[in-house]
């Protein structure tokens, strides 16, 4: 009986904390998306370049919005045009515009904004006006995992051809 009880209490006291931590984490996201539009950015490119037809995108941690510290260690993501080529770890100044990602207008449709929460993205960086600061601003660790990461792709790409996205989904996508 007395294992029960403590059980229950131990339950409750952990379900507390996670829905505290559930709503803090979603203030912070309505915050970020309420107080900004124009915004001056320092940050370090946590990703590799991803290509669409217009424009590249990036996955960046703030180190600072506006000259404030206050939302560092955020993830936003940032889209530039294809004359901007970033590289994994570089440290960037940027100006641009600041939006938050499009929700589901329709009932069961795909919510973006909520699969960008999942990656703990908070929100899209527009930018055509990029400087980089500082060259592998990350972990030494992480660029050298990064670096083999991008080595083993190519390698896969030029050894089996069309089935190259498929392996490199198998065997990179769940360890890096």
């Amino acid at each position: 009986m007395k294992n029960l009880k403590s059980t229950l209490i131990y339950i409750i006291i952990f379900g507390t904390i996670s829905n505290i931590q559930i709503l803090k984490l979603e203030n912070k996201h309505n915050n970020l998306y309420n107080q900004l539009e124009q915004i001056e950015v320092i940050a370090t490119v946590t990703s590799d370049l991803k290509e669409t037809e217009y424009r590249y995108s990036y996955k960046i941690k703030i180190e600072s919005i506006n000259k404030e510290t206050k939302y560092k260690g955020t993830c936003l993501l940032l889209y530039t045009p294809k004359t901007e080529k970033l590289e994994y770890g570089d440290k960037i100044y940027l100006t641009g515009s600041y939006k938050k990602a499009a929700k589901a207008t329709n009932y069961k449709a795909f919510d973006y904004r909520e699969y960008l929460k999942e990656k703990n993205i908070y929100g899209i960086v527009t930018s055509k006006d990029i400087k980089i600061l500082k060259k592998d601003n990350l972990n030494s660790i992480l660029i050298y995992f990064n670096n083999l990461k991008q080595k083993i792709k190519s390698n896969l790409k030029e050894s089996t051809g069309e089935e190259a996205n498929l392996a490199i989904g198998i065997l990179l996508r769940r360890y890096f």
